[in-house]
């Protein structure tokens, strides 16, 4: 990282793989908040955030196999809504997944038009989950919000993401709940990054795959046909699905 928080390059599995040289961009509450100063702080860095009205930090920390952030906002609650855009090499060097569904899922790649407006919107997604082909490796991003930061009166999304391409770099987009750690790590493979998501939401929160289940009947793993039903509003939009 410069000194004015630009990513020139990053070390993946003991490759260092160069970055479009672009700093992150931030938003606190919606705001747009630029890098004043970076310093660096037991073993990681600190970037400090200032926008019109509302200034904050984040905070970068290497653990033994990954990046952990944390962007926190001053005088912002834990129900305040953080945002940053991170700068990837522009494809074809990189490749972007975003999961959209159970089984089902996005990708930014040298197919993909420019602009801004012609990304993937920062939706609520399903899943703190994503995951950049860069080269010949893969960089995994796991969100670590957890619902229960809502208070109980308010509805909201804790977690989304979303993408775009430049002609210099391709964008992450991120918007999460103040003080949410989220992590960068290396793999050799779209596999590698998928395992260590499963082993967060084992570790973190106790999932199990359903093939592990031992409350699991025998035939949910032979399903023969799966019919959809949709319950449609009057003016024709989809209310629920069963």
């Amino acid at each position: 990282i410069g000194e004015d928080g630009r990513w020139t390059d990053v070390a993946l599995r003991g490759e260092r793989v160069p970055f479009p040289g672009l700093p992150p961009r931030f938003f606190l509450a919606g705001k747009p908040a630029k890098i004043t100063a970076v310093s660096e702080a037991d073993g990681g860095a600190v970037l400090y955030l200032k926008g019109d009205g509302v200034a904050g930090a984040c905070r970068m920390q290497s653990t033994r196999d990954a990046i952990r952030s944390v962007v926190e906002m001053e005088g912002g609650s834990k129900h305040e809504m953080v945002g940053v855009e991170l700068p990837l090499p522009a494809p074809p060097v990189s490749t972007l997944h975003l999961p959209a569904g159970r089984s089902a899922g996005y990708a930014i790649d040298a197919d993909s038009p420019k602009g801004r407006e012609n990304g993937l919107p920062c939706n609520h997604r399903g899943r703190q989950f994503c995951a950049a082909e860069i080269g010949g490796n893969v960089l995994s991003l796991i969100g670590y919000t957890k619902a229960e930061q809502l208070p109980r009166d308010a509805f909201g999304l804790t977690w989304k993401v979303g993408g775009f391409v430049t002609d210099d770099a391709l964008w992450l987009k991120l918007a999460y709940l103040n003080g949410t750690p989220w992590e960068l790590a290396a793999h050799p493979s779209l596999g590698g990054a998928i395992a260590r998501y499963r082993r967060h939401l084992e570790r973190d929160y106790g999932g199990i795959p359903w093939r592990d289940d031992p409350n699991m009947p025998d035939w949910f793993t032979d399903l023969k046909m799966v019919v959809t039903l949709d319950m449609l509003r009057s003016h024709g939009e989809v209310m629920h699905n069963y």
